[in-house]
């Protein structure tokens, strides 16, 4: 069983927790789960690693889409760290992804919408695995947006 989770953060910061439950028609008592985080001010000091822009928008409007983008992982620490994605692979877009950063560096990823999602809208989010000594994870929001543009 896949359970996907959007968790709304509002204006929290620092550390935040939730406890959601899962129901299923196997077990009679739900199943309880405890999710943790930290909430960052300004996501691009995350360490050890941070990203840029730290959520992925693609979005269209009369005068403009977009449908990919290129991001930036920086890793601020003195060791090679692995990069993995742990939560479901998407299915609204590509995500190309660096097998690690190395230390003191940046590399770069990109993410790139499905011909079949062009004319849809979506949130949604993916989780990064950065491996150190305390298994870091990184979320990113990704949307799709439509805008509508006023003209003068």
């Amino acid at each position: 069983m896949e359970v996907s989770i959007h968790w709304d953060l509002k204006r929290s910061l620092g550390g935040v927790v939730r406890f959601p439950r899962v129901f299923t028609n196997v077990e009679p008592d739900p199943i309880k789960l405890q999710l943790t985080g930290t909430v960052l001010a300004y996501p691009d000091s995350a360490r050890p690693v941070s990203i840029r822009p730290y959520r992925f928008e693609l979005s269209r409007s009369s005068r403009k889409d977009i449908d990919s983008l290129t991001f930036t992982l920086t890793n601020h620490s003195r060791q090679d760290l692995a990069i993995k994605l742990i939560s479901a692979r998407p299915e609204e877009y590509e995500l190309i992804l660096p097998d690690s950063a190395h230390a003191l560096s940046s590399s770069t990823g990109y993410v790139k919408l499905k011909p079949e999602f062009v004319d849809s809208e979506f949130q949604t989010s993916l989780t990064l695995l950065i491996s150190d000594q305390g298994n870091t994870h990184l979320t990113i929001p990704v949307r799709r947006k439509f805008y509508t543009v006023k003209e003068k």
